[in-house]
């Protein structure tokens, strides 16, 4: 699986194109202005994700998307790289399940990415673009209470072999253990990936800090700590992206219904 994450040179005609899941993405470069156009591909497969192309021509059809930025820059490069989401990404297992008593369980959750572009040596982003826009859901025991935030759909997969080759998505280990004295259904995980780096493996997929979430024993509240560094079962992972938000504790404490639902 190749990269596409980094410092990318313009064409001679100043434009930069690129594809990645199901997101085209073109930048161009004007005489006043910068100009990006994206479309999200209808026919998209998810085995093609593991493919960055870039496409032969520059062409827009009806469903491109166009954003307009004038300010003075005639940079010669720009620079792109993954961001994850700015809410908190609650995950609905394909299928729920239960934690049993005093177990433990580690899954892995894939959640979308956001394409952060920069020009040139700037440090402030341009722009970003959701590679595939989440919908929204809030999340907590009633209206009045609780966080509003995305969406996202996981298989919950304990196998790292079987975890399929996204490039548009980034995956966290989760492990989740049950100290009460009662089973643990699962049927949403609030993940909060503002809190979470954006690591890439020597086969460039990309990862998060692994987090371990604790139901305490009086099945009331639990915790969630974000561990140090990449995943300890990827080999030759190097830190790609920080995290959007700085964690002030490095154990969470909620309510269960803050984490689980």
């Amino acid at each position: 699986m190749k990269t596409w994450w980094g410092t990318c040179d313009l064409s001679e005609e100043g434009v930069l194109q690129k594809q990645i899941g199901p997101l085209w993405l073109a930048i161009k470069q004007d005489k006043y202005e910068w100009q990006i156009y994206y479309e999200r591909i209808t026919d998209w497969h998810d085995d093609a994700a593991a493919r960055a192309v870039i496409p032969e021509s520059f062409v827009l059809g009806e469903e491109t998307l166009k954003e307009r930025y004038v300010l003075n820059n005639n940079a010669q490069k720009v620079v792109l790289m993954p961001v994850l989401a700015d809410r908190a990404v609650v995950a609905r297992p394909a299928t729920p399940f239960y934690v049993p008593v005093r177990q433990t369980a580690t899954i892995f959750i894939s959640t979308p990415l956001w394409v952060s572009i920069a020009l040139g040596d700037a440090k402030e982003s341009l722009a970003e673009i959701p590679i595939l826009r989440p919908s929204d859901t809030w999340f907590g025991p009633d209206t009045r209470r609780g966080e509003l935030c995305y969406a996202s759909r996981t298989s919950a997969r304990m196998a790292i072999t079987e975890l399929p080759k996204r490039s548009h998505r980034a995956t966290t280990p989760v492990q989740i253990r049950n100290d009460s004295d009662s089973h643990l259904l699962l049927e949403r995980i609030n993940l909060p990936v503002p809190y979470l780096e954006i690591y890439e493996a020597a086969d460039h997929r990309l990862w998060t800090q692994a987090v371990k979430m604790i139901r305490k024993e009086d099945a009331e509240t639990a915790t969630l700590e974000i561990l140090d560094g990449p995943p300890s079962l990827i080999q030759g992972a190097k830190l790609l992206t920080d995290a959007r938000e700085k964690i002030k504790e490095k154990t969470i404490i909620r309510t269960i219904s803050g984490f689980f639902a």
